[in-house]
């Protein structure tokens, strides 16, 4: 379970966090020798730290992972090590010792006809050549892997070549060529739901969460049934020799017994409570993060493509102008309506009640306090809602003065007791 969460962290660019789950699942591994267990989470545990450019300390669970494949004879581990320390290599711009470990990766995947061994063996020989400016290179081993992809429906990798084609076009000057690959890339990403991805790892640890919690309550139900029998064997078997005094004293304990067992019963309940209303808090930041990314994707492509306007001709300039205007204009009402609703569906009378106390502030104002509340920045609040950060931080001030806090007051700690 715990390498499972650290996967999906890490497939949405958590490495901080999924290293902290890997480290978990690498110990447990090593305390029971599980030497397949071990080569997994060590390679996790190499990928993650490449991504946050600790190339040492990747390097040193590669190399642990590659041992372990090599005495087991894991051929496909070996290949899958061999690419991820290529990759490595070539973020850390050691090309020449990356194109060895590529070398030896393809080998294996060639010899034991390993097709998405091979595939991705193609891209990361596409990058390669990318970062050496050799750019006929790179568009030929990125177009190597179109037909098995298209074959697969493989959405992330048909949009990571889309991405690389434009950025190879765009810096050779085939304009007409980055602006078509572009197009597809935008296509590509509106097909991933990375909200749901995030949504899975919410509920992959309140089920762990819960799992953990569930044994417990298990565990006590058996006590309880343990001791109710117990105490029936106890009451049948003593009345036939002790006086009704004993027979009270019994009741009682067994009535103390079971009520303390209730009461550790409904703690747990409330336990799980607590955690699930935790879990739903996350999920509304995580909303609430989904909506600065679209906004920041938004602003990013518009900003690129404004970049490229003074290269095209007239003709692709009016598309391209087009295109600027469709994504500058992309309303986000759905997007808004979907976070307002969670974050009732959570805090069912915030709203009211910081209306009931501050009857002054506006509708604008009352949405702002539900961004604070989650502890968004000024900055991720500007992002969300389309305006500037100064406006944002003029109308923080305008909330201060209406509910009249002083300069030393938390504003969040307010709207969190709220």
């Amino acid at each position: 379970v715990l390498n499972n969460i650290g996967t999906v962290l890490m497939s949405v660019k958590a490495y901080p966090k999924a290293i902290i789950y890997f480290d978990s699942a690498l110990k447990i591994n090593e305390r029971f020798n599980f030497r397949g267990g071990i080569l997994q989470t060590c390679n996790n545990l190499g990928s993650s730290f490449y991504q946050l450019d600790s190339f040492d300390i990747s390097k040193k669970y590669l190399v642990k992972a590659l041992d372990v494949a090599r005495a087991n004879d894991e051929k496909q581990d070996m290949a899958a090590t061999y690419l991820t320390l290529g990759k490595m290599l070539i973020k850390a711009k050691k090309y020449h010792l990356a194109r060895k470990y590529l070398d030896s990766s393809l080998s294996i995947c060639k010899l034991f006809d390993l097709k998405y061994g091979l595939m991705v063996n193609n891209f990361t020989r596409g990058r390669y050549f990318e970062q050496l400016n050799q750019y006929d290179s790179a568009i030929f081993y990125f177009k190597c892997n179109m037909e098995q992809i298209d074959k697969l429906d493989m959405a992330v990798e048909r949009s990571a070549i889309y991405e690389n084609l434009y950025n190879i076009y765009k810096k050779s000057g085939a304009i007409d060529s980055a602006l078509r690959y572009h197009e597809l890339f935008t296509i590509a990403m509106d097909s991933i739901n990375q909200k749901k991805v995030q949504q899975q790892i919410a509920e992959l640890e309140i089920k762990y969460q819960n799992e953990k919690n569930l044994n417990e309550i298990q565990k006590l139900n058996e006590s309880m049934y343990y001791l109710q029998s117990r105490t029936r064997l106890y009451i049948i078997g003593f009345l036939l020799i002790v006086s009704t005094l004993l027979f009270y004293i019994l009741i009682r304990r067994h009535k103390s017994k079971t009520i303390a067992l209730k009461n550790k019963l409904f703690e747990k309940e409330q336990e799980n409570l607590r955690i699930e209303l935790e879990v739903r808090e996350r999920k509304l930041t995580l909303n609430a993060m989904h909506m600065i990314r679209v906004n920041e994707v938004s602003y990013f492509v518009s900003s690129k493509l404004k970049s490229l306007l003074p290269q095209v001709n007239l003709e692709n300039n009016h598309m391209l102008i087009e295109l600027i205007n469709e994504l500058d204009s992309a309303a986000r009402e759905n997007i808004w309506e979907e976070f307002e609703t969670r974050f009732r569906n959570v805090h069912q009378d915030f709203n009211n009640n910081l209306i009931h106390l501050y009857p002054e502030l506006t509708p604008t104002e009352v949405k702002i306090c539900s961004f604070i509340r989650l502890n968004l920045t000024n900055k991720d609040i500007a992002v969300i809602t389309k305006r500037s950060l100064r406006t944002i931080e003029n109308t923080r001030n305008h909330i201060r003065k209406k509910m009249n806090l002083d300069k030393d007051a938390n504003l969040t700690r307010l709207l969190l007791s709220i």
